[in-house]
């Protein structure tokens, strides 16, 4: 490399034949900015060559790691290999923005499961109120009937509360897509952007608290997984009549219609009910006049509860049953669980201590038993008598009220049992029969009148002796 006519900078090979080139130069003052300038490391190279680390790492390298170059670090740094392997999905922030009426706008979304229903249902759509939080869910057997569920909750919306929906919330599902549902009716349809669940957030955490106090009373119950279809209805039952901390603790059923809404009609889900049998259905005259069933919720179209009668799962609905909430017929070893309260059961009644050092109450007068009373102790350390008549029972004795009267339980003698004869302690010998043996004597026998084991005997007392 020259500069005008001066030679700064030239290569040579090591061999006559070889490809490799040794630098060989003679560095000066004037040259110096050039030669950093070929070889400088800057801040892209070290990025590079630790593997793409933060500008906090590049900081503190400087401190701790050996020989590391003065680099300059940027503020704003675009790298295209850490945002191709580095990229994360940011978090959505949750909205302010709320409706101001009801049925501003809707919020849907559908549910699949993995199993079909005891209707043969295979999925749930859900709508949820953004004003009132108020949701309602509807049963599917398959995903083209979307569109006619939400036409029925449209004409549903028009006739109970006589209002329209105006906005229509969903995501970018096949079901949401179709032509007649976009042009409903002049409604604004809005919908988030494929694969970003999180623009339609409402519908999304309404399906997750809906399935979560569905699958707890479900398995509680032990009831199949196939009565999904009555632990989601029941579950959004219940939901719209417990209070919300968004609505100030009021119930999306109050915010909606206005009217606090009733309890009283609400049993735990998949408990014991004998349900009454009316005579229509008996069976025969002797039979019971009710029956245990499992109980699945409120009847959806008049007052009075759905049950699943057993043993062939029928579905049977009444109006009159007695609950037993603390059994559930479906579980294999369902035990009658022990009442928590004590509402029942009477009050002891309250007693007086006649001592002044006793401070556990005395068990009442036995009026039954009657012993003779005990002499009053005389006064030794010159306390005065007690004046007489004042009498206090416990267990069959009488204190007068100087004595000093104990605290706790009576104390019951123990019985000591009577002592026997150490012949008689002996235990008893086992009975042995007084019959006499018979020897075995068959006429022509080689042993003679003796038995093989008696022979046996002999034999090894003449061997043994000595």
């Amino acid at each position: 490399m020259h500069e005008g006519e001066e030679e700064f900078l030239s290569f040579y090979p090591r061999h006559k034949k070889g490809t490799i080139y040794v630098v060989q130069s003679l560095l000066g003052k004037k040259v110096d900015a050039r030669i950093e300038t070929i070889h400088m490391v800057d801040f892209e190279i070290m990025h590079r060559r630790l593997a793409h680390p933060s500008n906090d790492v590049m900081r503190q390298a400087r401190k701790y790691v050996k020989d590391f170059p003065k680099v300059e670090i940027p503020t704003e740094h675009f790298c295209p290999g850490c945002a191709q392997g580095k990229m994360p999905n940011k978090a959505f922030p949750p909205t302010e923005t709320r409706a101001t009426e009801p049925f501003e706008l809707i919020h849907s979304d559908l549910k699949s499961f993995p199993i079909d229903s005891y209707h043969k249902f295979r999925y749930a759509i859900i709508f949820f109120d953004n004003y009132s939080s108020h949701a309602w869910t509807i049963n599917l057997k398959t995903k083209d009937a979307a569109l006619h569920a939400t036409k029925h909750f449209l004409a549903m919306v028009e006739t109970q509360y006589k209002t329209v929906v105006r906005g229509w919330m969903s995501d970018a599902g096949g079901e949401f897509k179709s032509k007649a549902f976009i042009s409903m009716r002049g409604t604004k349809i809005l919908q988030s952007i494929p694969h970003a669940h999180q623009q339609n957030g409402h519908a999304e955490r309404i399906i997750r608290t809906l399935m979560e106090k569905a699958e707890s009373m479900r398995l509680e119950a032990c009831l199949p997984q196939s009565w999904w279809e009555f632990a989601l209805g029941h579950a959004t039952h219940v939901y719209n009549q417990t209070p919300i901390r968004r609505l100030s603790w009021r119930t999306p059923s109050k915010w909606l219609s206005g009217n606090r809404p009733l309890v009283d009609h609400l049993r735990v889900l998949g408990c014991g009910a004998y349900v009454f049998i009316p005579a229509e259905v008996h069976t025969s005259k002797l039979a019971p006049k009710s029956k245990l069933m499992t109980y699945l919720g409120s009847h959806p179209r008049g007052k009075g509860w759905i049950f699943m009668r057993g043993p062939n799962n029928v579905i049977f609905s009444a109006a009159q049953a007695i609950f037993d909430e603390s059994i559930f017929p479906k579980c294999p070893k369902s035990l009658v669980r022990v009442p928590n309260t004590r509402l029942q059961s009477p009050a002891p009644k309250p007693q007086k201590c006649a001592g002044e050092n006793c401070h556990c109450p005395l068990p009442l007068e036995d009026k039954t038993e009657s012993y003779p009373e005990q002499p009053v102790p005389s006064g030794s350390k010159g306390k005065a008598p007690e004046p007489a008549g004042k009498e206090i029972a416990r267990k069959g004795r009488r204190w007068k009220t100087g004595d000093e009267v104990p605290c706790g339980p009576p104390v019951v003698p123990i019985p000591i049992p009577p002592q026997q004869h150490p012949e008689q302690q002996r235990p008893q010998e086992p009975r042995r029969s007084g019959r006499v043996p018979k020897p075995l004597i068959k006429p022509d026998n080689v042993y003679g009148s003796k038995t093989p084991v008696e022979i046996e005997k002999d034999i090894s007392k003449q061997r043994d002796w000595k």
